[in-house]
């Protein structure tokens, strides 16, 4: 017949993938449906967004800098 063997890591890739696309499929759902409400909370809240990711984007370009200094 048409009978292939599959091991264990082709079922769970298989599973990881579609639980992957469900998320993302959901994700552009949602954010199609609630688009109103996600771009009136980015722009009222942009300055505590600001301040929120700005420290993460200096530690890791901090993290970078030291890395490549001890890598030279």
């Amino acid at each position: 017949m048409g009978y292939s063997i599959m091991s264990a890591w082709d079922i769970v890739k298989r599973f990881l993938i579609g639980w992957t696309a469900v998320f993302g499929i959901l994700v552009l759902i949602s954010c199609v449906k609630y688009w109103d409400f996600i771009t009136t909370a980015l722009a009222d809240q942009a300055m505590a967004l600001f301040n929120a990711v700005m420290p993460l984007i200096l530690i890791v370009y901090v993290l970078f800098c030291l890395i490549r200094g001890v890598f030279r």
